[in-house]
């Protein structure tokens, strides 16, 4: 009904002028359908019909005919005898067309960018970030989100989906001991694995229980489901990554390792379907992480950048540092490489720099939800002293880590001495420190190899054990505390050695076998060093049994296994032959255990990240007394292998790291969702 030389004068025309009755281009408009046209192109939302319906009835209804000023020219023009109808229906649909091309041409106006920090209800409680490596996913369409809990069943961890727009999250059927969990691509499946047994699993968001895929032996740690029908995963025996068919099937080789890599991790598929990205490992430290992209036309992989985890999204390279900053960088999908510089976007996503596990997630929607840091090893962290009241106090405002090892502290018998291993940034080194408590200036303690790391002391608190690579495989190590005389070598295993402490008559070395070869591993031993030959068995099955630590009087041990099907605090008989154990924890989960100075007591932190303590008596035999809470230590670094943290002297307070903002204050855990998030990465990368 409206002409005019540009779309922008044609909707000029539309907002000023009178819509021309359609009679006047088509007489053979019958007057009831005119009217009923005239009506629909009122200006005022008044005088327009108030439904289609409505719209529809009237184009039916002969007998239509409205009292407006049109209705003298919608008879005029009908006495011609034009087809109207068409006519205006024409014309209704150019206009309309250059409405949305004037809309095109000036772009949709940018969404606004809304950030929100997202609460789950104290019985739907994240798990741990010590217990699970990867604990979030989202849904690519923006569906919903799911998350790694505890529910119902103290201590026992599964999934919760929350959909979009619903306040709670829903239990999945069957997700018990879930973890690192990954949607389908139209968002109505998730995946998620298991550790013991390790399964891959598959539930339905409508409904019904998990299905376990029958896939042959992979890793534990990430996975992505492309659009292809293909499930992309790690795998610890060959290195690289792997697909299996999203029904289960015969493992595909997707990735080989090459020069000095040792593991592909956390594949996330390109949606092109032309390619993965991975992290790349090469090596024990932090800066021997990198962000590569594997062509699976050919199988050949090339690195891209330094990070450790890494999505596409909006046309970006989206990753994260070592240090838990997003960046962005031009990426072409097709070519499989960054066409431009990287941006940082934001800070403080949590990392755990030990394997490269984050909780993030990036929906097609342009939702962002990720984890603020926390509990991670590349987090900036400072040591605090917590009594059991939960109380936290800065143990020294000097005292802070960049980048910290996996190993955790050991204070020394007489609590003046705190022993630590950290990771230098720049030469990505591993070493042991001593630092004199409170104020004291730390001290490296060695400087060969690239990994020392989880020092104990010695009974008469000379000489500090520690596991060192200096000479190739992982072995035990000592060396006086004073530096008076280099380190030696105190025991070497066909299986590489992970830790390793004195029994308090320092007779007796209690050393703990690695877990990552096979299942059987992770095996604690004792042996008399320069007495021995071959070690005595203190707690070796087809399971993993971690965290060695000992009575005041040596007689007993207590250690985390997950003979139960998740780790819980065991104890037995030191040097005993029986199979005789008492379980420590209450069913609830528990690791990193560590007995008392004072012998009545076991520490351990529960699967919820709860700090507990056992109250112990062993005579005449063993028996727990008592359970108690101490308090939530979800907010400090936490490994589920081994401690990353120590008492002091009168075991009243707790030596643990936290992640500190500039001010040294305490961080703590928090969901954050960025609705329109898309928005603001356009802004920053320079793509409006």
């Amino acid at each position: 009904p409206h002409i005019g030389g540009s779309a922008q004068a044609i909707v000029m025309r539309i907002v000023t002028d009178e819509a021309r009755p359609v009679t006047e281009l088509r007489k053979s408009v019958p007057p009831h359908v005119a009217a009923a046209t005239a009506k629909s192109l009122e200006k005022l939302p008044a005088d327009r019909f108030e439904t289609a319906a409505k719209f529809a009835e009237a184009l039916h209804d002969h007998s239509f005919m409205p009292m407006t000023t049109t209705t003298t020219r919608i008879e005029t023009a009908a006495s011609t005898g034009v087809d109207l109808v068409k006519v205006g229906l024409a014309a209704a649909l150019v206009a309309m067309t250059a409405v949305v091309l004037v809309l095109l041409t000036r772009g949709e106006p940018p969404r606004s960018v809304a950030r929100f920090a997202v609460t789950v209800p104290d019985e739907q409680p994240f798990v741990s970030p010590a217990v699970v490596y990867s604990r979030l996913a989202v849904a690519p369409d923006g569906s919903g989100w799911a998350y790694v809990g505890l529910g119902d069943q103290p201590g026992v961890r599964s999934l919760w989906a929350r959909p979009e727009g619903q306040l709670l999250a829903n239990a999945v059927p069957g997700s018990e001991g879930a973890a690192n969990p990954f949607y389908s691509p139209d968002g109505r499946r998730i995946g998620f694995m298991t550790t013991s047994p390790r399964e891959l699993k598959v539930a339905s968001l409508s409904g019904g229980p998990a299905i376990t895929l029958e896939v042959p032996a992979f890793g534990a740690q990430g996975a992505s489901w492309g659009g292809d029908g293909f499930i992309y995963l790690d795998n610890q025996g060959s290195g690289g990554i792997v697909r299996v068919p999203e029904n289960g099937g015969d493992l595909e080789v997707v990735s080989t390792l090459a020069g000095e890599e040792v593991q592909h991790w956390w594949p996330h598929t390109l949606p092109n379907g032309k390619g993965v990205l991975v992290t790349i490992f090469s090596g024990g430290n932090t800066g021997q992480y990198a962000i590569g992209v594997v062509d699976l036309t050919t199988g050949h992989h090339r690195v891209l950048t330094q990070g450790v985890r890494a999505f596409f999204a909006d046309g970006q390279l989206i990753y994260i540092t070592a240090r838990g900053t997003l960046m962005a960088a031009p990426f072409d999908e097709d070519a499989l490489a960054v066409t431009g510089d990287p941006v940082a976007l934001l800070e403080g996503v949590r990392v755990n720099g030990a394997v490269g596990a984050t909780d993030l997630g990036i929906a097609t929607t342009g939702t962002l939800t990720y984890m603020t840091g926390v509990a991670g090893t590349f987090n900036v962290l400072s040591p605090f002293w917590i009594d059991r009241t939960g109380q936290a106090t800065l143990a020294d405002s000097g005292w802070a880590f960049a980048t910290v090892a996996p190993g955790g502290f050991s204070v020394s018998p007489d609590g003046a001495w705190a022993a630590f291993n950290t990771v230098d940034s720049a030469s990505s080194l591993g070493h042991i420190y001593l630092k004199r408590l409170p104020t004291g200036i730390p001290r490296a303690l060695t400087f060969e190899g690239t990994s020392n790391r989880r020092p104990t002391w010695s009974p008469d608190q000379r000489d500090l054990l520690f596991i060192s690579d200096r000479t190739g495989g992982d072995a035990v190590w000592s060396k006086p505390v004073d530096g008076s005389a280099p380190a030696t070598m105190v025991l070497e295993q066909d299986r590489e050695i992970f830790e390793a402490l004195w029994t308090p008559d320092g007779e007796w070395l209690v050393f703990r076998t690695d877990d990552e070869a096979a299942i059987g591993n992770g095996d604690i031993l004792a042996i008399r060093p320069g007495i021995d030959t071959v070690p005595v068995t203190i707690a070796a099955t087809e399971f993993e049994e971690t965290s060695p630590t000992m009575s005041a009087d040596g007689s007993w041990i207590a250690y985390a296994s997950d003979r139960s099907g998740r780790k819980e605090v065991y104890v037995r008989r030191f040097l005993d032959s029986t199979d005789a154990v008492w379980q420590v924890s209450g069913g609830a989960g528990g690791v990193e255990p560590l007995w008392s100075r004072g012998g009545s007591e076991i520490f351990y932190r529960r699967g919820d990240g709860s700090m507990m303590v056992a109250t112990v008596s062993t005579d005449p035999t063993f028996e727990v007394v008592a359970r108690e809470f101490l308090f939530d230590a979800r907010g400090s670094a936490a490994n589920v292998d081994n401690r990353m943290y120590a008492t002091d002297v009168g075991d009243d307070r707790f030596l643990m790291l936290r992640p500190t903002s500039n001010d040294g204050s305490a961080l703590s855990e928090q969901l954050i969702v960025v609705a329109n998030w898309f928005t603001e990465l356009r802004e920053r990368v320079g793509n409006d």
